[in-house]
Parts: C-alpha cells; structure tokens; sequence
C-alpha cells in the first residue's frame, strides 16, 4: 500500500527506507552542522524514521535496515545472564521478571542493548535453569535468627535419641461451621435484595489432637477456642483406659507440643508436666516458627479435606463431620506422615 506522509513524500507501507535515502540522512548526521528536525525537513521522512536510522548505525555501524524475522525466536543469551538468573531465582524464588532485568543491569551483568525481554527471562528460566511456576512455601525470617537456630538443633539433637515409635504429637486446630446461605442477588436498580435465610452463627469448633505413629491417639471436639483449661482437661482424660484396656500414653513416652502462649501458661505447663511426669512420660516443645515437625498438622489437612469434599455433612453435623474426617488418617497412612515429617 502506498501513502503519503506530511512532508509530500510517498512511501510504501512496511517497507524500509531505501539506502540512499539511509546515507545521506547519515551523512548529515555525522557532519554534525544539522538537527534531527533539520535532516527530517531535508529528506521528506519522518523524525522517527532519523532516529532509527541513527539508532541503528549506532548500535552496529551499518547503513542497511534492520531485517525482521518471521515467527518466534529467541536470542541466545550468554551463560553469564542465565548463571545470574539462576541464581536470582534461588536466593528469592518470588522475584518478579521486571527486577531480574534491573538487577541484571545493576550488577553489571549486560547492558541495555543486551538485556532480555521478560519472555526470554521465562524460557530461560523454564529451559535452561528448569525451573517451574508454584506456590511459594514462606519462611519466616525470625526462624533464622541464631536464638532460634540454637532451639531447633538442641530439639533435633533431642529427639534423634528418642525412639520414635514413643512419639505423641499434639496440637489443636480451628474449624469453622459454615452455612449454605449465597451472598449475592439480584433487585430492581436502586432497591435492596432481601431474602429470608436461615440464621448463620459461624460457630467455630476446635479440634484438640494426639497423633501417634499408629494413628489417632484421642481427639475431642469444643465449641468455641481452646485455652490452658481445656488443654489440661485433655491430658486428663488420657489417664483413662481405653476399649481394650491399654492407656493412650505409657511410661517412656514423650509428648511433643508447639510453643502456642497458653500451652506456657502460668498453670498450664507445670500441671502438665505434673500429669505426665506421674507416668513418667516427657513433654517436649517444638522450636519456633516449624510447625512441619507436628504430624498434627498433616492430619488436620486430611481432616479438612474432607470437609470440603463433604460440605453439606460439614455444614450441618460438623461434629460428626470431623470424626470421619479423622477417621481418614489410618495408621498405615500415619507411618507415612511420621516418615514425611522425618521421624521414621
């Protein structure tokens, strides 16, 4: 298609400037006595069409156009920028592509004319570093402090000595009782949606739990949170035999809890230990900010799954509901969250 631009020339549409007109823009670039606006009046092309051509014998001293390739291709980046990436990625997996490129060029990695657009940074990162897009596990950083670096040895220094088929892991968790009434609705403009509904309490349970390397220990379910009471009471009611007549917990054994503010309370922690150290059982705390050494935690996750799965029983017999989702957690499956956790 051929148009004309303001100045009367006529050009073809997504050709590129002809040499001659290349040159003597050049030309008169590099005698240096004439402006950009200048040579663009002198030459009848646009001022962006100098610009280029300046642009480009400045990046590689040529007069010829730039010759544009069809389809999708990637440049080949240096080993240098894809060292750099990778190891951008590695110390701050959340780095976002717009920061590798400011901090490649900040550390003096490549320059401008060489930096890779964010669609290279995401093949590189996929096919030279091999690494792919998933959800962030966040550390806190607190956890790397060296007061809790020196807890979390002294506890794996602890129990590695223990026989990890002692171990009873306890822990409480939030479960929230939930309606099926739906939120949204549709009015006439500028009125109100009302409809009757039934009543929504959004009553929370708590779920206190001992989990062994053979299964469920002994759960019970509360209305509303749990405090140093309850927790007491809990460890109370394993002083009971159960069905077959064995005591859930036995002299030798070992209790291993989170460092949540009531389990130190002012009565809490001693009547506790008065409780299990009467059957000469141990209490051991976990080291801050590592709740992936409780297998509660793996448990409480089958649990909720259920849940989910199961919302209309979980809705209306919540209790019941969180039986059978604990019901999940077999004890084969119980050896595997013990292995997972690195106990066995």
């Amino acid at each position: 298609m051929i148009k004309q631009n303001s100045f009367g020339r006529y050009y073809e549409v997504g050709k590129a400037t002809n040499v001659v007109t290349r040159k003597t823009i050049l030309d008169m670039y590099l005698s240096g006595n004439h402006t950009c606006a200048f040579i663009s009046k002198h030459c009848a092309v646009s001022h962006n069409t100098v610009r280029n051509v300046i642009d480009k014998y400045q990046l590689d001293g040529s007069v010829s156009p730039v010759k544009y390739q069809h389809g999708a291709t990637r440049l080949k980046s240096s080993e240098d920028i894809v060292q750099a990436i990778r190891y951008y990625k590695f110390r701050k997996p959340s780095i976002y592509g717009k920061e590798i490129q400011s901090t490649l060029l900040s550390d003096g990695v490549t320059t401008n004319d060489r930096l890779p657009s964010l669609s290279t940074i995401s093949k590189i990162l996929r096919n030279d570093c091999q690494m792919s897009h998933k959800k962030l596990k966040v550390c806190a950083k607190e956890a790397l402090s060296a007061e809790n670096q020196r807890r979390f040895d002294e506890y794996i220094n602890t129990i590695s000595a223990i026989n990890p088929y002692s171990l009873h892991f306890f822990d409480e968790s939030s479960v929230i009782k939930t309606t099926g009434n739906r939120l949204y609705g549709h009015a006439t403009v500028g009125e109100k949606a009302i409809e009757v509904q039934k009543y929504a309490s959004n009553a929370t349970h708590t779920v206190n739990l001992l989990h062994g390397p053979f299964g469920i220990d002994y759960f019970n379910v509360l209305d509303g949170p749990s405090n140093g009471f309850h927790l007491v009471d809990f460890f109370y009611a394993l002083q009971e035999l159960d069905r077959f007549g064995n005591y859930c917990l036995r002299p030798g054994d070992t209790v291993v809890m989170d460092n949540c503010g009531f389990h130190h309370g002012r009565f809490a922690e001693n009547t506790l230990r008065f409780i299990l150290g009467h059957r000469h059982i141990d209490l051991l705390y976990q080291p801050p900010y590592h709740p992936d050494l409780n297998t509660c935690e793996v448990c409480f996750k089958v649990m909720k799954d259920y849940l989910r799965k199961h919302t209309t029983y979980a809705r209306e017999l919540t209790e019941m509901a969180i039986c059978d989702g604990l019901g999940q957690v077999s004890a084969s499956k119980s050896i595997s969250i013990f292995r997972g956790c690195g106990y066995l």
